[in-house]
């Protein structure tokens, strides 16, 4: 009966999955206001999102809490996107937030979620699409507003880092009605004309603002011009808690302006530090190596066959020919035991020339021939005697040939040979095979064999 019962635990657990593998619970927009707000030591926040009707736990981990731009308090209405799932240990389900923002902006933060959710799905946030910036760019183009802080702050922020890099500041609207219209045809300009053919990094950007200043990023016409970019961009959006979905279509996203300028640009004093370490450790590792050639020249110039050099080709002559004589002395003898040997065989060879020997070749292997022959007829005979001496007795033996001599086998119904009276029946059939054939015969009478 205890086993129709389950734990606790195993409910719950069965719960939570249901949640877990439901589409509809992983990503959801809720509005309501945050009460029993209690932030923890180590930057969650956790509070009740309620309306006039209903409740729910919610809880916003460090991660995108640090992305907030304004302080959630108590009787705050926000806009929240996140997935709903169950705590084990209390056994209620909340909702773990993603993001979220002062109610007043959903219509544009909809579109926002919206508008990321399908160009994420299409692969354009992918790091596969990414390009690599340039270590040593040669022509940076930022697109912005040639007026403000952020344009100043990008261009000597890039001067002072790398002067050698060439700057061109395209002016460009970044808000507004004319803002997309004026990002994508000055994309397209710094990929197609051929005074911007040396651009190999475009910097997109402009400073902070609200969410409606900074829509323009938000669109999807900028967003998909910024992907299909022949050239690497970076996005310099607002400041590092402002997301758009530019940032997430270009190939860098930089949190700042001037973080963009640091991000495109090496630094030359540190180029110029790594530099001179290199330089540094290649004059040591060309002086350690002078040094042992130097070593190693004075050890040859005072070694004695330099001192010396006409007693060293005389000695060497000297081994020569003693080694010439060496191998004369070897070759002689080698060639008087090869002599030798030979001698010794010409010396057991008969005296008859080799045409005599072929002659005497021939005819062994004529007598040879004949003398197989002659085994193999005997060998022949033999077999055919053995195999005519078995054949006659096979037919003495054979069942036939005794039946010619008068005799019969008589066999019951079933076919078995009736070897005597006790097996068969008066009246019973028999058949009685003879040397010609058979006859069906039937038992009338049944005497025993008398032997005096």
């Amino acid at each position: 009966m205890s086993d129709l019962y389950i734990s606790v635990a195993t409910l719950t657990q069965y719960i939570k999955r249901k949640f877990d593998v439901d589409p509809y619970m992983q990503k959801i927009w809720i509005k309501g206001e945050i009460s029993n707000f209690r932030p923890s030591q180590r930057g969650h926040l956790y509070f009740t999102l309620k309306d006039d009707k209903a409740r729910i736990f919610a809880a916003m981990f460090n991660g995108q809490a640090r992305q907030l731009d304004f302080e959630p308090a108590d009787g705050t209405k926000v806009l929240v996107s996140g997935s709903v799932s169950v705590y084990e240990e209390s056994g209620r389900y909340q909702l773990y937030v993603q993001e979220m923002m002062i109610d007043g902006t959903g219509n544009l933060f909809l579109a926002f979620q919206k508008l990321k959710q399908d160009l994420e799905k299409e692969g354009l946030f992918s790091d596969a699409k990414k390009k690599p910036l340039p270590s040593f760019p040669k022509h940076i183009a930022v697109l912005t507003s040639p007026y403000g802080a952020a344009v100043h702050d990008m261009v000597s922020t890039m001067k002072r880092r790398y002067p050698l890099v060439q700057i061109t500041v395209i002016a460009t609207t970044v808000q507004g009605e004319g803002a997309i219209p004026s990002l994508i045809r000055n994309l397209r300009l710094v990929q197609n004309d051929p005074s911007f053919s040396d651009v190999d990094v475009v910097i997109v950007g402009r400073g902070g603002g609200s969410i409606e200043e900074l829509w323009a990023f938000n669109e999807e016409e900028v967003a998909r011009e910024i992907a299909a970019c022949s050239i690497p961009v970076i996005s310099a959006v607002g400041h590092e808690t402002d997301f758009t979905i530019a940032d997430f279509v270009s190939d860098l996203r930089a949190p700042t302006p001037t973080g963009a300028a640091e991000m495109a640009t090496p630094d030359i004093v540190d180029l110029m530090h790594r530099l001179h370490q290199a330089s540094e450790r290649l004059d040591t590792a060309i002086r350690i190596k002078l040094r042992g050639y130097h070593s190693r020249l004075t050890y040859l110039i005072q070694s004695y066959v330099l001192k010396n050099p006409k007693m060293t080709y005389l000695k060497k002559e000297e081994r020569l020919d003693s080694g010439l004589e060496r191998l004369h002395m070897v070759m002689r003898s080698n060639m008087q035991k090869r002599q030798i040997k030979l001698q010794a065989v010409y010396s057991k060879l008969p005296v008859r020339s080799f045409q005599d020997q072929i002659e005497h070749r021939f005819l062994e292997v004529a007598m040879y021939k004949k003398q197989l022959e002659a085994g193999l007829q005997y060998q022949l005979k033999q077999k055919q005697n053995m195999y005519m001496f078995a054949l006659k007795q096979l037919e003495a033996y054979s069942p036939i040939h005794i039946m010619q001599r008068g005799f019969s086998i008589p066999q019951n119904e079933t076919g078995e040979v009736i070897r005597s009276i006790d097996a068969i029946e008066i009246s019973e059939n028999f058949t009685l095979r003879l040397s010609d054939g058979q006859m069906r015969c039937t038992v009338t009478d049944k005497k025993p064999l008398s032997i005096h």
